[in-house]
């Protein structure tokens, strides 16, 4: 089945934050989650927070592109739409809301590698990870070995199909 790129604006999707420490186990979860949410049918999107950084096109056409001035660089492709955006009258943009409105038209579904103001979190906390208590608030699930004090969901890293059928409940989604 193949869906076309929506130009149109939709309602806002939902969005949640996934954090704990960096590395390649926190990168491949997001992957898990993703893969098991789109396989439901729902667009998702992975949004990863960061400093500003070199980005790995500088030598591209498209980096070309953005040092020349353009604000907006598109790589198209079949099968495929990469877009940089450059605002250099700002270092903060976008924010994560920003970020976010511009995500919904092409998503039900984002996910955030990183902390995320306001949005609720999945915590990772793997094996030999500092025993930090939660914001319970916040937090919805702990994926990993919990807090002593913490009692909401704990999912081992082995149980994404079920966390990811949690979150969609939990967002009224089934």
């Amino acid at each position: 089945m193949s869906a076309a790129v929506p130009t149109g604006s939709r309602a806002p999707g939902r969005a949640l934050c996934v954090t704990g420490p960096p590395g390649p186990e926190k990168s491949a979860f997001l992957g898990r989650l993703a893969a098991f949410l789109g396989g439901r049918g729902f667009q998702v999107a992975v949004l990863r927070l960061d400093a500003p950084l070199p980005l790995p096109d500088d030598h591209k056409d498209t980096g070309r592109f953005r040092q020349a001035g353009a604000r907006l660089s598109v790589l198209a492709a079949p099968g495929w739409l990469q877009l940089t955006y450059h605002d250099p009258e700002t270092s903060d943009f976008p924010s994560l809301s920003q970020a976010l409105d511009l995500l919904w038209p092409l998503a039900d579904l984002v996910l955030v590698d990183g902390e995320g103001s306001g949005l609720p979190r999945v915590v990772l906390a793997p094996a030999g990870s500092p025993d930090r208590p939660l914001e319970e608030q916040a937090v919805w699930a702990v994926v990993g070995r919990a807090p002593a004090a913490w009692r909401g969901p704990v999912f081992s890293p082995q149980e994404t199909a079920d966390l990811g059928q949690w979150l969609l409940k939990r967002w009224g989604l089934v």
